[in-house]
């Protein structure tokens, strides 16, 4: 057994039932609700899919806010490397005319969102 490194998520259906960063991202869908424990003291923030809950997007920050880790929408710039942000900024920002690319859920394949600050759903 090794500590758990990064944001700690605990179920908060099943007793003692932990899981880190890396392997919460592998499982990819989760039925039960989880809580984010980023570090000893800090405030958990609920995760998860249940009642509609955001996705956690663990690792990714958002270049414009610095939401870190991203919750909802990930807006990918389909040309800048390592640019991302969250789905407020993108429906706000007016200063980057690349295309961006959603991905709605972790792990799952990325979509064509168009430019950001432009109406669209």
């Amino acid at each position: 057994m090794n500590p758990v490194t990064g944001c700690r998520y605990k179920c908060q259906t099943c007793p003692n039932f932990d899981l880190c960063e890396n392997c919460f991202e592998v499982a990819g869908e989760h039925r039960h609700a989880f809580m984010c424990i980023e570090a000893p003291g800090s405030s958990p923030q609920l995760v998860g899919r249940p009642g509609g809950n955001k996705p956690v997007f663990s690792g990714i920050t958002c270049d414009r806010c610095h939401m870190s880790p991203l919750r909802g929408r990930r807006y990918k710039c389909g040309m800048c490397p390592d640019f991302d942000l969250c789905e407020d900024c993108f429906e706000n920002v007016t200063n980057h005319d690349h295309i961006f690319l959603v991905q709605f859920d972790p792990g799952t394949v990325c979509a064509l969102a168009g430019s950001p600050g432009s109406a669209r759903h």
